[in-house]
């Protein structure tokens, strides 16, 4: 019975972490899709960096497909894992959840309504007792305060990512139907925090763009200054938590 486990997270630093785990070393990149391959105990992982946003979720979900020893395992269990922003007052920078509902939250403005339910082994939830939440997914990084507690509010979800829904959404349609899918987070702002707009998705010569303005903007402004720092400092946090967390509960499915 051939086993595999397939990881897909935005950005290889929320990735860095289950790649040296798991000795991974990259196989090859297409477009923004990076893929790497290692083990986990023994059983063979597909770790895949997809880039941010909807597109390149779906598009990185369709390339893993294709790759030859995902498509021949007969076992397969998919782990989602990377950054959220806490919508809710009860989580803070650094929390690990388990997204037991993923609502697309774009639904009014692109008419793809739509949630999926996810459920988890109990064994793998007691770590650093893991709590489960709601994931709203938007078509952006939400950066202020106001707009986390609106989504809240009006949608009743926890936490908020852009692929997450896209993810499920293209394994569900291109892998068997009884694959297991998973989701877990690490909160990397909270829902009082302003994140700083270069973080919004968009092509990598923006980002760049957008951060280089920021930093600029650092020397002249406080609020930007303390919005970085403040930033840099949750995203270390978040990512020392998920390197914590997703090694021990990607050991525990298998």
């Amino acid at each position: 019975m051939i086993f595999m486990l397939i990881i897909f997270g935005a950005l290889k630093i929320e990735l860095s972490g289950i790649i040296r785990y798991a000795a991974a070393r990259r196989i090859f990149k297409k477009n923004s899709t990076v893929i790497y391959k290692g083990k986990i105990g023994k059983y063979p992982t597909v770790i895949a960096v997809t880039g941010m946003g909807k597109d390149r979720a779906m598009a990185a979900a369709d390339i893993v497909c294709g790759i030859s020893e995902v498509s021949n395992a007969e076992i397969k269990k998919v782990i989602i894992t990377g950054f959220c922003g806490a919508a809710g007052r009860n989580l803070e920078a650094g929390d690990t959840v388990a997204c037991r509902k993923v609502k697309n939250l774009t639904s009014g403005r692109d008419s793809e309504a739509g949630e999926y339910t996810l459920s988890y082994p109990d064994k793998a939830l007691k770590y650093n007792n893991m709590r489960t939440v709601v994931c709203g997914c938007t078509d952006n990084v939400i950066t202020t305060p106001e707009k986390k507690a609106e989504l809240s509010k009006k949608h009743n979800v926890d936490v908020i990512d852009i692929e997450t829904y896209w993810l499920i959404k293209a394994i569900k349609e291109k892998y068997p139907l009884h694959v297991p899918v998973y989701c877990i987070r690490s909160v990397s702002d909270d829902c009082r925090t302003r994140v700083p707009d270069y973080f919004k998705n968009g092509t990598k010569l923006k980002i760049q763009i957008r951060l280089f303005r920021s930093i600029l903007l650092s020397f002249f402004s406080f609020r930007e200054l303390s919005t970085n720092i403040s930033s840099f400092r949750n995203i270390k946090i978040a990512r020392q938590s998920s390197n914590d967390c997703l090694s021990i509960f990607a050991r525990d499915l298998i």
